[in-house]
């Protein structure tokens, strides 16, 4: 979710349940026919305790050696804190916000990403289709680099339509605000090219049960920036996760970015000075490098 964001990101819907009603009969034997009339007191069955319902709120406790998303360490290779809250109706109605710390150079000024979200989701059977809409928020971020740019925000939203059919799930993140994580010609140093709505993200993500809580994790994506097709990029995934009794799961991911250049920050032009993160010449946060993620998670 965030701007540069891979998310991917699955979100839990809950069901409302309700308890079985259950009768209890009782028959007389052949003996007991015969036998004298005798009164018996009749057998209290106590009913069945009623299943107390699905609360609609859940929320989540990440830890994370760092925060990749769409490809891109917005951490530049640090540990990170996430975090949310989800409400679901049964309805199909859902609505929610979602945190992680972040890296200040990568995202100026700015120490956090804050997402914000609404949206509906209708099963039909395994098919589960539905919309949200995302605004993200990086509080205090702003563009400054050498001072050429003056009060340029990364805050956007994004429209997201998303299908889910068992294990594979499609998502199309669309930016509706004039720009993408602040794209547009002040900050890209460029004239005549104006902003980056309509810029795009294809998010294809599928999820393969292995047995034993382990699942196999895949992704590739493909970043479309508008009016700025030389920043386009490309990213995949490959990890493991496991799933633990009461709410805990890990997991491991590698993930790989393809960018018609590699040697600055975006693919976009802008010179970055690695040589605080650079050690006997290998690089260790470059945003756009290789890169593998262990996290954990608690859900609750």
């Amino acid at each position: 979710m965030n701007a540069l964001g891979w998310v991917g990101n699955a979100r839990v819907v809950g069901a409302l349940c309700a308890a079985p009603i259950l009768f209890s009969c009782t028959f007389a034997s052949a003996e007991e026919v015969a036998a004298p009339a005798t009164e018996v007191a009749p057998v209290a069955v106590a009913a069945p305790a009623a299943e107390a319902p699905v609360s609609p709120w859940s929320f989540n406790l990440t830890f994370a050696t760092q925060y990749v998303t769409r490809g891109f360490s917005n951490s530049l290779g640090g540990p990170v804190v996430q975090g949310g809250v989800d409400y679901t109706h049964p309805s199909g109605f859902n609505a929610g916000f979602w945190m992680s710390t972040l890296d200040s150079e990568f995202v100026q000024g700015s120490w956090a990403e804050t997402d914000y979200y609404a949206g509906y989701t209708k099963a039909f059977g395994d098919l589960n289709v539905g919309a949200q809409l995302y605004y993200y928020i990086y509080p205090k971020g702003k563009f400054v680099f050498d001072g050429s740019v003056n009060g340029q925000s990364y805050n956007y939203g994004e429209f997201v339509p998303t299908l889910n059919y068992k294990w594979f799930t499609a998502k199309y993140w669309y930016t509706y605000t004039k720009d993408y994580f602040g794209v547009n010609d002040a900050t890209m140093f460029t004239t005549g090219r104006g902003h980056s709505r309509g810029s795009g993200y294809l998010d294809l993500n599928g999820t393969f049960p292995l047995g034993n809580g382990f699942a196999l994790l895949t992704h590739y994506g493909h970043q479309k920036v508008e009016n700025y097709e030389r920043i386009n990029w490309s990213d995949g995934k490959i990890g493991i996760s496991k799933s633990f009794d009461n709410g805990w799961s890990t997991a491991v991911a590698a993930t790989k970015v393809w960018t018609k250049t590699t040697n600055d920050i975006y693919g976009a032009g802008y010179k970055f000075d690695w040589s605080r993160y650079t050690v006997d010449n290998v690089n260790f946060a470059n945003p756009i490098s290789d890169t593998v993620t262990l996290s954990v998670t608690k859900a609750f």
